[in-house]
C-alpha cells in the first residue's frame, strides 16, 4: 500500500469501529428504554413495575443490576467513541483529507448532540428526546458506516439521487412513528381486543398524542389503551409506504452494477418486515425488538451507499 493511502485507510478502519460502537450505543439505549416500558417483561413485577400498594416503590430484581450494567457499558461506548472521532480528524487534518475531514465534523456535531441531549434530558418522558436518540444513534450509525465504505463518491443519474432522498424522507418519517410508538408501549396498547387498524385509529384519533413534547406516563407504570393506539397504527401501515419506496431503490440499485448494495437493501426490508409482522402478532421478547430497531440502522445505512457506493467490478450500469 502507498503511503499516500494508509491514513485513508486507518481512517476507514477507525469509521468501521465507529459505526459498530454507535450501533451498540444505540441497542443499549433501546434496551433500557424498552425494558423501563414494559417491554420483554411478560406479566412479571419486575422491569421497573411498580409494587403492589405503592405506585412509587421500584422492585429490586435481576432487572436493576443489568440496567446498572448496559448503562455503565453505554457512556464508556458513547466516551470512546468520542476519542475515535477526534483521532479521526487528526488524522484528517495530518494528511490533508478535506472531504472525509468535513465528513467527520458532522458526525462529531452529531456526536456532540446526542452528549447533549443526554445530559440536558436527564429523566424527561418526553417522546422527542426519545426520537432524538433514536435518529441520533442511526444517522452516526449510517454516517460512520459510509464513511468506512465509500471513499469517492460516483456519479449517479438525477432520478436515483431524487428518489433517494425521497426514500430518506419516508424511511427516517417511519423511524421517527416507530421511536414514539415505542414511548408508550404500544404492543399492549393492541392487545386485549383494541382495533388498531388505520379507520378506527384515525376515528378515534387525538392528533395531540403525536405531539413530541407531550410526556408520557411514568416509569413503571405501564401505558396502552388509546392514547398509543394512533402512533401505533401509523407506523404499522407506514411501513407499506416505505416498503413501496425502498423497493424501486434496491431493485434499480441491482440493475444499476450496484448488486450488493441492493441485495442488502431487500434482505434487510424482508427482515425488517418480518419482525415488524411478528412484533405486532405475539408479545415481542426483547431481543426481537431490539433486532426490528438495529435493522431500521441498517436500513438507514444501506441507503446512505446507494447513490455513492463504488460500482462493482463485472457488472454495467443500465441507463436509468
Amino acid at each position: 500500500m502507498p503511503l499516500s493511502d494508509r491514513p485513508l485507510a486507518w481512517l476507514q478502519r477507525l469509521a468501521l469501529a465507529c459505526a459498530v460502537m454507535a450501533l451498540a450505543v444505540t441497542s443499549l439505549s433501546a434496551s433500557m428504554r424498552l425494558t423501563k416500558a414494559g417491554i420483554g417483561c411478560g406479566d412479571t413485577v419486575a422491569c421497573g413495575q411498580p409494587v403492589q400498594g405503592d405506585a412509587n416503590a421500584v422492585v429490586a430484581s435481576a432487572e436493576v443490576g443489568a440496567m446498572r450494567t448496559a448503562r455503565v457499558a453505554h457512556r464508556v461506548i458513547a466516551s470512546t467513541v468520542l476519542l475515535t472521532l477526534l483521532t479521526m480528524l487528526a488524522i484528517c487534518w495530518r494528511a490533508r483529507l478535506r472531504r472525509e475531514g468535513q465528513a467527520v465534523l458532522v458526525l462529531l456535531g452529531v456526536t456532540l448532540f446526542l452528549a447533549v441531549l443526554g445530559r440536558w434530558s436527564g429523566g424527561s418522558r418526553a417522546p422527542a428526546v426519545v426520537m432524538g436518540n433514536l435518529l441520533g444513534g442511526f444517522a452516526l450509525f449510517a454516517l460512520s458506516l459510509r464513511l468506512a465504505l465509500v471513499s469517492r463518491l460516483a456519479t449517479m443519474p438525477p432520478r436515483w439521487r431524487r428518489w433517494t432522498v425521497v426514500s430518506a424522507v419516508v424511511l427516517v418519517t417511519q423511524l421517527a412513528l416507530g421511536a414514539l410508538a415505542s414511548v408508550s408501549n404500544p404492543a399492549l396498547a393492541c392487545g386485549d381486543g383494541v382495533d388498531c387498524s388505520l379507520p378506527a385509529a384515525l376515528r378515534g384519533a387525538d392528533w395531540a398524542d403525536l405531539d413530541p413534547w407531550r410526556e408520557s406516563a411514568p416509569v413503571g407504570v405501564r401505558a396502552g389503551g388509546k392514547s398509543a393506539v394512533l402512533a401505533h397504527s401509523l407506523h404499522r401501515h407506514g411501513s407499506l409506504l416505505a416498503l413501496l419506496a425502498l423497493f424501486p431503490l434496491a431493485w434499480a440499485a441491482l440493475r444499476g452494477g450496484r448488486a450488493r448494495t441492493g441485495m442488502a437493501l431487500l434482505l434487510l426490508l424482508a427482515a425488517q418486515v418480518a419482525t415488524g409482522l411478528a412484533t405486532a402478532a405475539l408479545t415481542p421478547p426483547l431481543l426481537l425488538v431490539l433486532l426490528h430497531n438495529a435493522l431500521g440502522a441498517g436500513l438507514l445505512a444501506v441507503l446512505l451507499l446507494v447513490p455513492g457506493a463504488p460500482r462493482e467490478r463485472g457488472n454495467t450500469p443500465t441507463a436509468a
